[in-house]
């Protein structure tokens, strides 16, 4: 047996009539349905995973240096109570220079803690906030409403609209 007669033995395929052929194009397999739809759904869920995972990263990178940061206040609380102490004091020529360094190491901390959004809450006169203020003590006044901040014990700050620290406040309450 020849090659052309090996082509010619073998089976045809059926040839399609038009509509038939249109009728399978149009109309997908069951299963290649099914494989339609399972491929569309891992592409949304790799869509969702970049997603979070771009999330998660820009997290990382705004609220990695929590720990850090809070230890930076505790920093920026002592050279705020030594400019304040040094304000109170008549200072000679030659300790002028001391004072000078400290506004400078303060105002540099300020400028970093502006860099990386960690902001100062503000609480003197506000109403108590439980989500940014934590009550120390009370306060028997009639100058001020009950429950509005009297007194501020020690500066809170946010990070990035985080709470990084709470306001520890006096709160006023009525004197009578």
């Amino acid at each position: 047996m020849n090659e052309q007669d090996n082509i010619n033995n073998q089976e045809q395929p059926e040839e399609l009539t038009p509509e038939q052929l249109e009728e399978v194009t149009e109309q997908p397999s069951d299963e290649a349905q099914a494989w339609k739809d399972k491929a569309m759904r891992v592409m949304a869920d790799l869509e969702n995973m970049k997603r979070r995972q771009a999330k998660e990263l820009a997290d990382a990178r705004k609220y990695g240096v929590v720990s850090f940061a809070k230890e930076m206040l505790s920093v920026h609380d002592n050279l705020s109570r030594a400019m304040e102490e040094l304000t109170k004091l008549d200072v000679s020529e030659e300790h002028k220079a001391v004072t000078e360094g400290i506004e400078m190491t303060l105002s540099g901390l300020n400028s970093a803690f502006e860099k990386v959004e960690i902001k100062r809450i503000e609480a003197m006169g506000e109403k108590l906030n439980p989500e940014l203020h934590q009550a120390m003590f009370e306060v028997p006044t009639d100058e001020a409403d009950e429950g509005t901040i009297v007194q501020e014990m020690q500066a809170g700050y946010t990070l990035s609209g985080r709470l990084l620290r709470p306001s520890m406040v006096g709160v006023a309450k009525s004197a009578k």
